[in-house]
């Protein structure tokens, strides 16, 4: 799952350079003869990334097969376990024990099934078109000009985009509509749907969900783009409201590894 964001990151920061080059071009502060040098370079290096993101794609999903198959197995001996039990085969202890080792097994085998069918989900889909994106708005008539094209884009689009705006789309059920119609993903769409959270608890639900908890707090860089984990996070009450309610604040400290800009973000806010 590592490799697939990683590849999903490389992907997007070679998009963004080659956007870059673009509206050099179109503001003529560059010209035809240097932008047809530098967008090969740039162009083999997003074909080069999609081909080492689709073999990755099709290696995760061999591994999910293959997790689903040692989970059926374990599945059948727990059933043997418990029939042998039944009928006075073992006793009680020695069927507490492998009781409690299938279970175990199992459970684990489903997580990992779970995050990495996520994982695939997410980066396998292919774009939509402009037509088909989510276009996001801060409310009636007020276009931010931002779209996303495939989950991924939205995720990343979610970390950056007003909270006005997140608010408003919630509250319409625009969010879960665009995936369920779009992507006929009904269960995440009905995960969406539920959220109650309001303002960066909003954002952060949204990524949880839709990436992972492990990815919640990863935040683009605001001097160079990469995403980036915190170093650390900590929490901290913030001053009461004009009501006498005070907010508790998780603040996360970040340092960018590409360029080693250092920044803090407001990670969540919570009634105390």
């Amino acid at each position: 799952m590592k490799k697939l964001s990683f590849l999903a990151s490389e992907l997007a920061r070679a998009e963004r350079k080659k956007r870059s080059l673009e509206n050099l071009l179109e503001t003529g502060k560059i010209s035809q003869a240097v932008f047809d040098k530098l967008i090969g370079e740039v162009e083999e290096e997003i074909a080069e990334t999609e081909k080492w993101r689709e073999l990755q794609v099709h290696q995760t999903a061999q591994t999910v097969d293959r997790l689903k198959n040692i989970a059926e197995i374990l599945e059948r001996h727990l059933s043997k376990v418990e029939i042998d039990f039944s009928v006075g085969e073992i006793d009680e202890e020695q069927f507490k024990r492998e009781k409690e080792i299938y279970d175990s097994g199992i459970k684990y085998l489903r997580m990992e099934t779970e995050s990495l069918e996520r994982a695939f989900k997410m980066f396998s889909r292919k774009k939509v078109s402009p037509k088909k994106g989510f276009h996001f708005y801060e409310g009636i008539g007020r276009p931010t000009g931002q779209i996303a094209l495939n989950l991924e884009d939205f995720a990343k689009k979610t970390r950056t985009i007003p909270l006005v705006c997140l608010e408003f789309h919630q509250e319409r059920g625009d969010f879960a509509n665009w995936i369920r119609d779009v992507f006929n993903e009904h269960s995440l769409a009905e995960t969406i749907e539920k959220l109650k959270e309001r303002g960066e608890n909003l954002r952060r639900k949204i990524i949880e969900v839709i990436e992972g908890p492990e990815q919640s707090y990863t935040f683009p860089c605001p001097k160079c783009g990469k995403e980036t984990a915190p170093k650390k996070t900590w929490k901290m009450a913030g001053r009461p409201n004009r009501a006498g309610k005070r907010l508790q604040l998780t603040i996360g400290h970040y340092k960018c590894p590409n360029c080693g800009k250092s920044f803090r973000k407001a990670l969540a806010k919570d009634r105390i």
